[in-house]
């Protein structure tokens, strides 16, 4: 028996909050726009640029966490802003949360809510190698973006792929 759509209930956000890619030698997780939402998916902090920036800076900061990596680990990111007139202020966020200096690109672009004003995507690559209890993934080709850590590199196929997370998540 399956559900309909209207039994079904969801809250907060149900999509991937990242995505870990293992390969040989090191461990990358691309993590998907993220935004100041509570769990339950609503919006905090309406109107106030510099509480989104906070939040969502330690929404990624604890998803990079769960992850064994840091900001550190970070080679690069999107920040987008509704109003290109609050770029200033999620500098100053930034450096305020010493993540400045990484190489983001700040784009002024419209955000999926009407009430959120920032939102931000970043990738980072371990440089320790995934643990060898991962189940291995069906192998694919590709090539990755020339980043900070991985740019002398050569590209590695890749041999597991997980949902870091999936369903409701912390914004």
């Amino acid at each position: 028996a399956s559900l309909a759509a209207s039994q079904v209930r969801i809250d907060g956000s149900a999509f991937s909050r990242a995505v870990e890619i293992a390969y040989p030698d090191h461990t990358r997780v691309l993590v998907s726009g993220t935004a100041s939402i509570s769990p339950r998916g609503h919006t905090e902090h309406a109107g106030d640029v510099a509480a989104q920036v906070d939040r969502t800076i330690d929404v990624v900061g604890a998803l990079l966490a769960s992850r064994d990596l840091s900001w550190d680990d970070v080679t690069d990111g999107l920040a987008y802003v509704k109003r290109i007139e609050d770029a200033g202020a999620v500098t100053k966020r930034f450096e305020r949360k010493r993540i400045e200096g990484l190489p983001f690109m700040i784009v002024n672009a419209d955000i999926c809510r009407d009430d959120l004003l920032f939102e931000l995507e970043v990738n980072a690559i371990s440089p320790r190698a995934p643990p060898s209890s991962s189940p291995p993934a069906p192998r694919a080709r590709g090539r990755r973006p020339r980043s900070r850590r991985a740019a002398s590199t050569p590209t590695p196929p890749i041999t597991s792929a997980c949902a870091a997370t999936t369903g409701p998540g912390p914004g």
